[in-house]
């Protein structure tokens, strides 16, 4: 069983951070922002420590009008930082600006690792839980794919066609609970 690997957007994120009896439940946290954003600011706390992984670049697949989009080397971070980040028993939650394709995409990248990786694709799209629609960004998932040796981007593009959704991927909420 995969760990619990939560996604939210950015307003959610500042409301557990600011209320100790949700803070004490988490125990990770990947914070992806945009470029510019202020970060999230995550109160420190000797009792309730919380991992934290930083990233900032744009929610776009390519480059696009001189926006920044995500590069190998940050998920090669990311995939580094992966051991720690897994390391709890509490929950582990990803977070974007509106928490449906960046978080989406690192939150699946962290339960492939989780579930052994190579042949669990599939199951680690499925694992993340979050209270609406997903859209993994593609470069994020094919730059991990890359590094693990995967097939995120490939499994998410058989499942886009057995489902034959249009205009984009769209996975199913996977509810909290």
């Amino acid at each position: 069983m995969t760990k619990k690997i939560l996604i939210r957007k950015k307003k959610e994120i500042k409301r557990i951070m600011g209320d100790r009896s949700l803070r004490k439940k988490v125990g990770s946290l990947v914070s992806i922002t945009d470029p510019g954003d202020a970060k999230i600011h995550v109160p420190d706390s000797d009792r309730y420590p919380i991992e934290i992984h930083r990233m900032s670049f744009e929610d776009v697949e390519e480059e696009f009008k001189g926006k920044l989009h995500v590069r190998r080397e940050d998920i090669q971070k990311l995939i580094d930082a992966a051991p720690k980040l897994l390391d709890t028993d509490k929950e582990i939650i990803c977070h974007c600006q509106a928490g449906i394709s960046r978080s989406a995409a690192a939150a699946v990248i962290l339960a492939c690792i989780d579930l052994g990786g190579k042949g669990n694709e599939e199951d680690a799209l499925f694992a993340p839980k979050s209270p609406r629609l997903q859209s993994p960004n593609r470069l994020m998932l094919e730059f991990a794919d890359d590094i693990l040796g995967t097939d995120l981007a490939g499994t998410l593009d058989e499942w886009q066609e057995r489902k034959k959704t249009r205009g984009g991927v769209f996975l199913p909420v996977n509810r909290v609970g």
